[in-house]
């Protein structure tokens, strides 16, 4: 603060009674985070802080308020920071179930309509051989869709898949079935998927991908990102790249 005399001097500080940090036991702040109170008692006393007053500590790395565009770019870089952490902590543990979508996966997500009017997806054949590879290996190969087509029917029967879900709106909790079946856990279990409604899924199991043209959001959050487009061999890609015992 600046006196009378116009010498500028601290207003909470004293140099000569500043403890070193070794002696320091520190103080608490607040952050607005979040209050809880009654509703009557805010009305009463006008004040979010009213009546008996408790805290709760926070770490300090989940203190941090959203008040800038700095602000925003400091929590999305912790963000991140927090998710690999989180990532790295993780059981590894080898795939033995995959699971995956349809349209946009399986298929270019195009509707293709003929002259009477039914429904027709095209398919990579290159899936088809990864899915093979698949059990070859010994392992279990599942498609849980929000379609519910006779040509994904058709196509399933063709890839040899038993464990087939149509017409499905909320995956995960057909994905937990699927793997409580088979005795596996959810990180034994790989997705890959495209849009928002695999995101759930996708963010439960120990191993996601999505197609190189997925949904934004949706490539944000899987562990692999295929050079390959929807319908164009992503599922032979995924495929391939677990069967190497790549992360």
């Amino acid at each position: 603060e600046r006196t009378p005399g116009g010498i500028v001097q601290p207003k909470n500080y004293q140099p000569a009674k500043r403890p070193r940090r070794q002696d320091w036991s520190g103080e608490w702040l607040e952050n607005g985070a979040f209050y809880i109170c009654r509703r009557d008692g805010l009305l009463e006393s006008q004040c979010r802080l009213h009546g008996k007053i408790a805290y709760w500590t926070m770490p300090v790395r989940s203190a941090f308020e959203i008040d800038t565009p700095d602000d925003w770019h400091v929590l999305e870089s912790l963000a991140h920071q927090v998710r690999g952490e989180k990532l790295a902590k993780l059981e590894v543990a080898e795939p033995q179930l995959l699971i995956s979508d349809v349209d946009g996966v399986l298929t270019d997500g195009g509707m293709y309509y003929g002259p009477e009017g039914e429904a027709l997806k095209k398919f990579s054949t290159r899936d088809g051989m990864g899915f093979k590879r698949w059990r070859e290996a010994g392992k279990t190969v599942a498609i849980v869709t929000g379609e519910n087509s006779p040509s994904v029917a058709a196509r399933a029967a063709k890839l040899q898949v038993t464990d087939l879900h149509l017409g499905i709106q909320d995956k995960l909790p057909v994905v937990q079935a699927i793997a409580e079946k088979h005795g596996l856990r959810l990180n034994q279990v790989a997705y890959i998927g495209d849009d928002i409604n695999d995101e759930e899924a996708m963010r439960a199991v120990g191993w996601s991908a999505c197609p190189q043209d997925a949904e934004p959001a949706i490539q944000e959050i899987a562990h692999y990102r295929c050079q390959r487009r929807g319908g164009e061999g992503c599922v032979r890609e995924f495929i391939d790249r677990l069967l190497s015992g790549k992360n």
